[in-house]
């Protein structure tokens, strides 16, 4: 299997040197996820703001974004992105007990309404992605999802109406990155040593 390796810092182009060094002060070094990207200049630099736009910003809370983050990696099959992102779900409040229920959260009684409210909407969002969107019994003749949320939810103003804004739009990398490995082994990107494990793993 072919795979493609991260650019390591000292071959990194001139015009991504500034990029790396900010990636190295945040994290400790350049994840493999980026350093892969890297690649392709033009790509990491438009992908970062992006990024940080997604998971940074907006009305809905970091907990929701990083529980759907979460979810869409469960759905996706990606070890990677889940590795990655379960520090940062724990540091926005998601607890350990909740990542390990989240196939059955439904009837946990460990996510409040909301929460699931958020589970449900990534869920379906997500199952939807694909040719088949338009045949889900959930989709109107609009194409946009219909039953995602609710008017008289005291947050639903906070909550995206449509399809291409939902919070999990940077699901797109999950289903990326699930295709990239780094080095012989074909170890996924980013679970080397001390990145995306446990409470002190770094964050993409």
């Amino acid at each position: 299997m072919a795979v493609v390796d991260p650019v390591p810092s000292e071959k990194a182009p001139d015009e991504l040197k500034a990029v790396y060094d900010t990636l190295s002060r945040t994290h400790g070094r350049v994840p493999n996820f980026f350093a892969t990207m890297a690649h392709r200049p033009g790509a990491l630099k438009a992908f970062l703001p992006l990024y940080a736009t997604v998971m940074r910003e907006g009305t809905v809370e970091a907990k929701y974004k990083e529980l759907a983050y979460l979810k869409t990696s469960a759905l996706n099959g990606c070890e990677y992105c889940a590795r990655a992102h379960t520090p940062a779900a724990r540091r926005a409040g998601v607890s350990q007990e909740q990542i390990a229920a989240l196939t059955f959260y439904e009837r946990s009684p460990l996510f409040d309404e909301k929460e699931k409210a958020v589970l449900l909407y990534t869920e379906r969002m997500t199952r939807a992605a694909g040719p088949a969107f338009a045949t889900r019994p959930w989709v109107t003749s609009s194409g946009s999802s219909a039953r995602t949320r609710s008017s008289s939810s005291p947050w639903s103003s906070a909550w995206p109406t449509s399809p291409t804004a939902s919070t999990t739009d940077s699901a797109s990398s999950p289903t990326w990155a699930s295709l990239l490995h780094s080095g012989k082994e074909n170890v996924p990107l980013y679970l080397g040593e001390g990145e995306g494990r446990g409470e002190g793993g770094a964050v993409f």
